[in-house]
């Protein structure tokens, strides 16, 4: 869990993942983004270290995991898609 109150100077995912936390908790609230891209996104890396016997927090709070999942795939031009 220390690693998510990443203390050292790194890249924006790893070193404030509480903020990105956060602010994709904004995004939600406010409605801007569908739930299924990021969930299906975080889902994927969930599964996948279980596979390959890792540990999964590990990889949702290190690096850009956070950043990718609730600010570039929600991005209207990686996913184009309206209600109607």
């Amino acid at each position: 869990m220390a690693i998510f109150f990443w203390v050292k100077s790194v890249c924006i995912g790893e070193s404030s993942s509480i903020g990105l936390s956060i602010g994709g908790c904004y995004l939600f609230y406010r409605q801007i983004i569908d739930w299924w891209i990021p969930f299906s996104y975080l889902g994927t890396v969930i599964i996948m270290p279980f596979i390959l016997k890792q540990d999964p927090l590990f990889h949702l709070l290190s690096g850009g995991l956070l950043l990718g999942a609730f600010f570039m795939a929600t991005v209207y031009v990686t996913s184009p898609i309206t209600s109607r």
